[in-house]
């Protein structure tokens, strides 16, 4: 850890913290953790990544079908009643967002701030032994930020 100025409080902190586990581990064996755990690690797991790309499409859906809904409803002279149904049938903004994301392997979130290149990739399929053999490997692709990626595909 880096000391700016004689402050060592990070540093203390940390080498508690450190010194607690030891003890712990000392007392109770049953409290190490495995160093190896994927929970350990700084992974972008295919769930999470799915899971922050139906979220960030669910809220431009929603912004969508706000943004129209206000638009019929502003109208003072409106004919007819307004119907939800037509613009829920019409929206393929969901769909039409993990289409683009996983044909392409570009993962743009603007509001959680994630722009990744090359999550998948498309294998061939042409004979069954291509999908077993796309199935044994493994790319780790690291970021500037030092994040791993573990794509098996």
């Amino acid at each position: 850890m880096h000391v700016v100025g004689y402050d060592f409080r990070a540093k203390i902190v940390y080498t508690a913290h450190i010194v607690r586990r030891v003890l712990m581990t000392v007392i109770d064996p049953s409290t190490v953790d495995d160093k190896d755990y994927y929970g350990n690690k700084r992974l972008e797991l295919a769930g999470q990544l799915i899971s922050l790309l139906f979220e960030d499409l669910f809220k431009r859906f929603n912004s969508e079908l706000k943004r129209n809904a206000d638009m019929v409803l502003s109208k003072p002279n409106r004919a007819a009643a307004f119907d939800i149904g037509k613009f829920l049938e019409g929206s393929t903004t969901i769909t039409n967002g993990f289409t683009h994301a996983i044909s392409s392997g570009n993962w743009v979130l603007k509001r959680f701030k994630v722009d990744r290149q090359g999550v998948t990739q498309t294998g061939g399929r042409l004979l069954v032994l291509d999908g077993l053999c796309s199935l044994s490997g493994v790319w780790i692709q690291v970021s500037v930020s030092g994040v791993l990626r573990v794509v098996v595909c």
